[in-house]
């Protein structure tokens, strides 16, 4: 069931994404360089976040940065792979696809009072926990109330 969702969840935004020539991947990429802040990324980071293979973040990224949205530089602190930088542009289209997250979010929610979204957020949070044989989640249920960019 939670696949269920995921999956009818990633092809509504999807949808919804494609006026904008972007997919839920590509847009998670953006989220994760913002949130990341001042920290060097490089390929592998986000291949470890995502548990993405190589092919598949090289794919993601190339059209990221065709469309202007990111730029590799040198890395500060190993000269065999690149950082990967943030630019304006996408950060402004950050800006535009925060919206149709939240779109998204609140469609997902609706009906679900504070305390629901909150008693699932942590049952999936256990169930993910568990899964990896107890180790915790770094992520916690705050990203569900409010996505901040």
């Amino acid at each position: 069931m939670v696949k269920n969702v995921h999956l009818h969840y990633e092809k509504n935004l999807n949808n919804i994404m494609a006026e904008k020539n972007m997919t839920v991947s590509q847009a998670m990429v953006l989220f994760f360089l913002k949130l990341e802040g001042e920290r060097e990324i490089n390929p592998i980071d986000i291949e470890k976040k995502f548990s993405l293979s190589r092919p598949t973040i090289t794919g993601i990224l190339k059209r990221l940065e065709a469309k202007g949205f990111i730029i590799f530089g040198e890395s500060e602190k190993d000269r065999r792979y690149k950082q990967i930088l943030l630019t304006e542009d996408g950060n402004s289209c950050l800006e535009e696809i925060d919206g149709m997250f939240r779109l998204m979010d609140n469609r997902l929610c609706d009906g679900f009072s504070e305390e629901e979204i909150e008693v699932v957020c942590r049952y999936l949070l256990r169930m993910i926990s568990n899964l990896n044989e107890g180790e915790t989640e770094k992520a916690d249920c705050s990203i569900i109330k409010e996505r901040e960019v």
